[in-house]
C-alpha cells in the first residue's frame, strides 16, 4: 500500500501523468503481484516507471490543487523531519495549511497580488505550512516579519511544527533581503525537493 501510495504521490500529482496511465501502471502491477505473489517484483516494476531524477525535478516545480492535497504534503513532510513524534494525519479546526504569501496580503505585501504570477507560485509546495489555529488566525494576511515573530509568540519561531520552525531559522537563506517573494518560494521549494522528495516519498522498499 506504501508503494501505491508513494507511485500515486510522485506520478499522479507531482509528474501529472495522465490516468489512462495510472490506470495501466497499476493493472500492469496487479498482473505481477497476481503471478508472481512477489512485493519485490512490485516494487522493481513501479521503480521502472518512477524515475527519482524526473521526481525531484517535478518536485520543485509543482502546485497542490486543493487543501487537502496541501495537508498531506506538510503533514508528511512534518512527519519525516519529527520522526512521525506528531500525528497531522487529519486536517482539523485546530490545525490549518498556511499560505507563506498569504492569499488575500495585507498592505505590507506592496500589491503582490496584482502580479500575473501571483495565482502561479501561491499554491507551490515551497509557499506552504501548517500552522495551530490560533496563529494562523494571528498571522494569515500579516507580513513576513510578522509571521516569523511577533510580540504574542503566535508565530513561526514559536510553532510546535518543526517545518515551519525551519522557515524561520533559514529565512536568511530563502528570503530576499527582508521580504518572501516569488524566488524565495522557488529556493525552498528546490531545497525542499532535494533535500526530503526521496526520503519521503521512496520507491526503494
Amino acid at each position: 500500500f506504501t508503494l501505491c501510495e508513494n507511485y500515486l504521490f510522485r506520478e499522479g500529482l507531482v509528474v501529472g501523468a495522465t490516468v489512462s496511465t495510472l490506470q495501466s501502471v497499476f493493472s500492469n502491477a496487479a498482473a505481477i503481484l497476481r503471478v508472481t505473489r512477489s512485493i519485490e517484483r512490485v516494487r522493481d516494476y513501479f521503480q521502472t516507471r518512477s524515475s527519482d531524477s524526473r521526481f525531484v525535478e517535478a518536485f520543485g516545480q509543482a502546485s497542490v490543487k486543493n487543501a487537502k492535497q496541501a495537508f498531506y504534503l506538510i503533514s508528511k513532510l512534518e512527519k519525516h523531519l519529527r520522526r512521525g513524534e506528531l500525528n497531522t494525519a487529519e486536517q482539523s479546526s485546530d490545525l490549518h495549511v498556511e499560505h507563506i504569501m498569504p492569499r488575500r496580503p495585507d498592505e505590507s505585501w506592496n500589491g503582490v497580488q496584482e502580479s500575473e504570477d501571483f495565482k502561479i507560485y501561491l499554491n507551490r509546495f515551497g509557499n506552504l505550512l501548517i500552522l495551530d489555529r490560533n496563529t494562523n488566525i494571528r498571522v494569515s494576511n500579516k507580513s513576513i516579519q510578522e509571521k516569523i515573530s511577533n510580540d504574542a509568540d503566535l508565530d513561526y519561531q514559536h510553532s510546535q511544527q518543526a517545518l515551519t520552525r525551519q522557515v524561520s531559522e533559514r529565512f536568511g537563506e530563502w528570503g530576499d533581503g527582508n521580504n518572501w517573494t516569488f524566488s524565495s518560494i522557488a529556493s525552498r521549494q528546490e531545497s525542499m525537493a532535494h533535500e526530503y522528495a526521496l526520503e519521503v516519498w521512496p520507491m526503494n522498499y
